[in-house]
């Protein structure tokens, strides 16, 4: 029995590694036409899950691969998960094209900007707020910096609590 969850792991990762995913196309002022490669971000992220309870996890951004093509950029993204124990590997792709546009965001208020410590240095982050028009509705804060690659998201906390963090990023 041990030996075939043994086998059936190794099919998954080999199959998971030969997975090419499509590439998802973003606009070119997204974080990918500005990534270089070897960049990396590390985060704690916590998830509710059914019945009320809560789960960690930390997900790890490493930029492994940047493309020019003409007027595009592709960028591929190794994203591993740890979770009680366990690890997750996926990738991830994207193009940075001018043609795209992201849908409008809900209204946020910019409330100035806020400096927060990851991995011992001082970042300075705008800080910005919204409601979302849920029932109950949710207050979500999101601190970014540009400083932090990829998404320059540093922190998010939904009615004050914590839901995702920056806990380490590089090259510094």
């Amino acid at each position: 029995m041990r030996l075939a969850c043994l086998l059936l792991l190794l099919c998954m990762t080999i199959a998971a590694d030969e997975f090419e995913p499509p590439e998802v196309a973003v606009p070119t002022s997204a974080w990918q036409a500005r990534t270089v490669t070897g960049q990396w971000t590390k985060a704690r992220i916590v998830m509710a899950v059914p019945g009320g309870a809560e789960k960690e996890l930390v997900r790890t951004l490493r930029v492994v691969a940047v493309k020019e093509e003409g007027p595009h950029r592709h960028v591929r993204v190794d994203v591993n998960v740890n979770y009680a124990g366990n690890r997750e590997t996926t990738v991830e792709r994207y193009v940075a094209r001018e043609d795209v546009q992201l849908p409008a965001p809900a209204e946020e208020k910019n409330l100035g900007e806020q400096v927060l410590t990851v991995s011992g240095v001082k970042l300075v982050c705008r800080l910005t707020e919204r409601t979302t028009s849920a029932d109950p509705p949710v207050t979500i804060r999101t601190w970014n910096c540009d400083r932090v690659p990829l998404d320059a998201v540093v922190r998010i906390e939904h009615n004050g609590k914590a839901v995702f963090e920056v806990v380490d990023y590089g090259p510094k």
